[in-house]
């Protein structure tokens, strides 16, 4: 599952650097209020990505018993993450993940990009089954009356 999760946000950063580049040459360039924000979004996404990979890889290498320094940031991300249901702490990142893609799909539709929308659309609904999946195995379901 770690690995999964380091090269989903490693894809995610690779993906993400060249539209931040782009995005901030084209605030530069124009100045207007969307280009700004297109290049803040982005390099927000770009950052969040690569904290998130190096998270994961120092999760792993702590594990392992290898990390000879510790990072404050990470640490306390991982005894948040400990002290949390693990089945919660799912549910949220799915929803979390959920309400991205509902975002890539109306941005998608704005930009007339209908790749993009149709993929977002896609990952959602495998996000929905795994959404349904968790929340069986946490015991939150529907009871008839």
């Amino acid at each position: 599952m770690l690995r999964v999760a380091f090269f989903v946000a490693f894809a995610v950063a690779v993906l993400a650097l060249p539209q931040a580049w782009s995005g901030w040459e084209a605030a530069v360039q124009r100045g207007d209020p969307g280009a700004w924000a297109r290049a803040v979004g982005w390099s927000l996404l770009l950052v969040a990505a690569f904290l998130g990979a190096g998270l994961v890889m120092y999760a792993a290498d702590r594990r392992a018993g290898r990390v000879r320094r510790r990072i404050g940031l990470y640490e306390h991300i991982l005894t948040k993450l400990r002290t949390q249901r693990g089945s919660t702490r799912g549910i949220v990142l799915v929803s979390l993940a959920s309400l991205a893609c509902v975002g890539a799909m109306v941005y998608g539709e704005l930009a007339d990009r209908r790749l993009l929308s149709a993929g977002a659309m896609g990952v959602l609904l495998m996000l929905y089954s795994v959404l349904v999946l968790l929340f069986r195995r946490s015991g939150i379901t529907a009871r008839e009356e």
